[in-house]
C-alpha cells in the first residue's frame, strides 16, 4: 500500500500541474508541506546516525518536487482569482509588516539570501565533501571488515550486517550528493516565481482597473507569502540534510550529545558566568541581562550531576558484567578454548592498527587462505587480542590453550640474519630470531642496504610474527582438526558429490575420517583431492577395519601434490636412502603397534638416528628439500621416530611412491 500512495503521489502532483486548484486546497496542501517539513527536521535532530534516515534523499526529492507544484499552482491562483489561499495572505501580512512594503520585502530578500548563499549553499558543501571522502574510504572499510573476519574477531552474521551498513552509508552519503542540488535550484525558482507573480498579478490588476499601487502591493504580499511558505520548507529541508550528512554516528540523539559535551567541562561555564559579571561592571553595559546570566552560569557549573550520572563506566561495566554472570547459561561462555590465538603486549598495538600503516591482518587473512589451499584443510579463525600479562613487546601464539611460540620484538628495528660473519659487518643488538632459533641483529631502518649487501636477510616485525605464526599453523595441522571439521567437509563434498560421501558414511564414522585426516596432517601431506581420498578409506575399510592402513593408502591421494612441492631444479627430487644393511636391520626389527616400532637397543637406535639427521644437515647445502625413501614396511614408524626427536619436518617416502618420479640420490645412511 505504500507504493500505491507514492505512485498516487506522482501522479496527482502532475494533474496539479495541469489543472487549476481551489485556494481551500491550495491552503490544506501548504499547512501540509510545513508539518511534513519540521517533522523531518525533528527526526533528523533526533537521529543517532545517518544511516537510521536512509530515506531522506528520497524524500527530499519528494518535497522539491511538491514545492513545485505548490508554486506552478499557487501562480495560476495568483494570476486567476488573485487568492492562493488564507494561508499564503496571512503570510504576506506578515512578512509585509503593518502597511510598510519596503521592509517586509527587504527581509524576504534577505531571507532568501542567507538561505541560498549560507544554509543551502553550506549544505551541499558539505554533502560533495561527505560523499567523496565516504566513496574514498570504502575499500579500505570493507578490507578492514574482511579482515576482522578471517582474524575471528566477528562473526558472518556480524560481518554481513557491517557490510550492508556500509553500503547503506556510500548509497546515502552519494544520493544526497545529487538531492542537495535540487534544494538549491528550487530556492532560485521560488524566488523567482515570486518576482514574476508579483509583476503578472500586477499587470493582470491594471487590466481589471485597479489602482497601480493597490495592485503592486495586492499581488506582492500574497505573492512573497506563497514563496515564503515555500522558503521556510525548503529551510527546514536543507538544514535537515545538513545535520545528517554532518551527523557522526553515536548512542546518543544530537541534542543529547551536544548537552553532555558543552556540560562536560563544568569549570569552564563557570570561567565564562565570571567573565560576564565582570563584564557587566563596564560603564553603558546592560546590567540587569549579564548579571543573572553570569549568576546562572556559574550556577549551572557548581550544580552537581545526578549520582546515576557520576557511576564510573568501571563500575557500570562490573555491574553489567556481575548481572551476566548471574545466569546460569552465562557460565557456558568460559568452556572450551579457542583453536588458535594470537596475543600480544601494548607495544606491538601499532602492527594490529588498520591506521598505522603496518596492519597485519590482512597479511594473516591471507596466510590462512593460502595453507587452506595447500593443506585442503580451512585454517580456523584466529583470535587475535591483547594480554597486559605479557611483556609489552612480546607476542605469544597458543594452539587450543597453551603456549606453541612466543618471541621479543623491537618495534622500529629491522632483524637481520645471516652466518656469525656476516653480522660481524653490521652494527646492532645480538639476538635470537624467535622462528628457527637463529642468530640475528636488530638494525634501524636506515642500515637496511648495508645489511643486505653484507648477504643478511632482513625483515621487519610484521613479517616475523607472520612466519612464526604460518610455521607454527603447519607444524599443527594434525592438532587443529575436529570433528566439526570433517562434518563440514563431509558435507562441502556431499554437496557435488553426493555417492561418493554416502558410500563413505556407510563405512566410516566421522571419529574414523577424522583419523585418517589426522594421520595424513601429521606429515603436513596435502588433502587437496579430498573427493578421491573418501573413496580410498571406503576402499581399504571395506577391506579392513584397520584405520592406520586406510591412512597408507590413502596418502596415494596426497602424495603427488606434494611431489611437486618437493621437485627442484628440472623436476628432480633429491633423496636420501638406507644403505642395505640398516635398512634390513630396521625391518627384521619392526614390531607394528610397539611404542618405540623396532626391537633395537637404544644405542643402535640413537646411532641410526644420528646418522640420518646429518645426512639430511648436510644435503641442505647441495639439495633445499631433500626427503628420506626406505621400505614401505618401515616408513611410518621411522618418521614417528625421527619426529619425536625433532626431524618432524623430514618427509619420509616409500620406494614405491616415488617409482614414477624424477629422483636422484643425494646421499646414503649407514655403515
Amino acid at each position: 500500500m505504500s507504493g500505491l500512495y507514492t505512485t498516487l503521489f506522482v501522479i496527482v502532483g502532475i494533474f496539479m500541474l495541469m489543472v487549476p486548484v481551489p485556494s481551500m486546497v491550495l491552503d490544506v496542501l501548504f499547512a501540509f508541506n510545513l508539518v511534513f517539513s519540521l517533522l523531518v527536521l525533528m527526526i533528523s535532530l533526533y537521529t543517532r546516525s545517518a544511516t537510521e534516515f536512509s530515506s531522506f534523499p528520497s524524500l527530499m526529492l519528494f518535497a522539491v518536487f511538491f514545492h513545485l507544484v505548490l508554486i506552478v499552482s499557487s501562480a495560476r491562483a495568483i494570476l486567476v482569482t488573485g487568492n492562493p489561499g488564507a494561508l499564503a495572505t496571512a503570510f504576506g501580512k506578515l512578512i509585509m509588516g503593518q502597511g510598510n512594503w519596503v521592509v517586509g520585502l527587504v527581509i524576504f530578500v534577505v531571507l532568501l539570501i542567507v538561505q541560498y548563499m549560507v544554509i543551502t549553499s553550506g549544505q551541499q558543501r558539505i554533502s560533495e565533501v561527505a560523499a567523496r571522502f565516504t566513496l574514498d574510504a570504502m575499500p579500505g572499510r570493507q578490507m578492514a571488515i574482511d579482515a576482522d573476519l578471517s582474524a575471528g574477531f566477528i562473526t558472518p552474521e556480524e560481518a554481513r550486517r557491517q557490510r550492508d551498513s556500509l553500503r547503506k552509508e556510500s548509497d546515502f552519503f552519494g544520493a544526497m550528493d545529487g538531492a542537495s542540488r535540487f534544494v538549491r535550484g528550487e530556492t532560485m525558482a521560488s524566488a523567482l516565481a515570486a518576482v514574476v507573480n508579483a509583476l503578472g498579478g500586477m499587470v493582470v490588476g491594471l487590466l481589471k482597473g485597479e489602482a497601480a499601487v493597490d495592485a503592486l502591493l495586492h499581488y506582492l504580499g500574497v505573492a512573497i507569502g506563497v514563496a515564503l511558505q515555500i522558503a521556510i520548507s525548503s529551510l527546514a529541508l536543507s538544514l535537515s540534510a545538513a545535520l545528517l550528512v554532518a551527523r557522526v554516528s553515536s548512542e546518543q540523539s544530537l541534542g543529547e550529545e551536544i548537552t553532555s559535551e558543552l556540560m562536560a567541562f563544568p569549570g569552564l561555564v563557570r570561567i565564562l558566568g565570571i567573565v560576564l559579571l565582570v563584564t557587566s561592571l563596564l560603564p553603558g553595559v546592560p546590567k540587569l541581562l549579564l548579571i543573572p546570566l553570569g549568576v546562572l552560569l556559574i550556577w549551572f557549573g557548581r550544580t552537581p550531576k545526578p549520582a546515576a550520572e557520576t557511576a564510573l563506566p568501571e563500575q557500570v561495566e562490573a555491574k553489567r558484567l556481575y548481572e551476566q554472570l548471574s545466569e546460569p547459561e552465562a557460565m557456558l561462555g568460559f568452556v572450551g578454548v579457542d583453536a588458535v590465538e594470537l596475543e600480544f603486549g601494548y607495544e606491538l598495538l601499532p602492527l594490529f592498527d588498520t591506521t598505522s600503516g603496518q596492519d597485519i591482518l590482512d597479511s594473516i587473512a591471507l596466510l590462512r587462505k593460502n595453507l587452506s589451499e595447500e593443506f585442503g584443510f580451512p585454517i580456523p579463525g584466529i583470535r587475535i587480542h591483547d594480554n597486559l600479562g605479557l611483556k609489552p613487546n612480546q607476542y605469544r601464539i597458543k594452539l587450543r590453550g597453551v603456549t606453541a611460540g612466543e618471541g621479543i620484538l623491537e618495534m622500529g628495528l629491522l632483524l637481520a640474519m645471516g652466518e656469525g660473519s656476516d653480522l660481524e659487518k653490521v652494527s646492532g643488538v645480538p639476538t635470537k630470531e624467535p622462528v628457527f632459533n637463529l642468530d640475528a641483529k636488530w638494525i634501524p631502518p636506515s642500515d637496511k642496504l648495508k645489511a643486505e649487501a653484507a648477504g643478511l636477510t632482513v625483515v621487519d616485525c610484521g613479517t616475523i610474527v607472520i612466519t612464526h605464526l604460518g610455521e607454527v599453523l603447519k607444524s599443527s595441522l594434525a592438532d587443529l582438526i575436529t570433528r566439526q571439521n570433517i562434518k563440514d567437509i563431509v558435507d562441502y563434498v556431499g554437496r557435488s558429490h553426493p555417492a561418493v560421501v554416502e558410500e563413505l558414511q556407510q563405512v566410516a564414522s566421522l571419529g574414523d575420517v577424522e583419523f585418517v585426516f589426522r594421520y595424513l596432517l601429521q606429515e603436513r601431506l596435502p588433502v587437496r583431492d579430498v573427493v578421491r581420498v573418501f573413496e580410498l578409506i571406503t576402499d581399504s575399510l571395506r577391506a579392513s577395519r584397520d584405520l592406520r592402513e586406510a591412512g597408507e593408502l590413502a596418502r596415494k591421494a596426497c602424495v603427488p601434490y606434494l611431489l611437486e612441492t618437493l621437485a627442484e631444479e628440472e623436476g628432480t627430487i633429491k633423496v636420501i636412502t638406507l644403505k642395505p644393511d640398516m635398512e634390513r636391520a630396521l625391518i627384521e626389527s619392526y614390531q607394528p603397534g610397539s611404542e618405540i616400532g623396532f626391537a633395537l637397543s637404544g644405542e643402535n637406535l640413537r646411532k641410526i638416528i644420528d646418522e640420518i639427521k646429518k645426512a639430511w644437515e648436510m644435503s641442505h647445502s647441495y639439495a633445499e628439500n631433500a626427503v628420506l625413501v626406505v621400505h614401505p614396511r618401515i616408513r611410518r614408524a621411522l618418521w614417528e621416530l625421527l619426529s619425536r626427536q625433532g626431524l618432524k619436518e623430514l618427509t619420509v617416502l616409500s620406494y614405491n611412491e616415488i617409482m614414477d618420479a624424477k629422483y636422484v640420490v643425494v646421499g646414503s645412511v649407514g655403515a
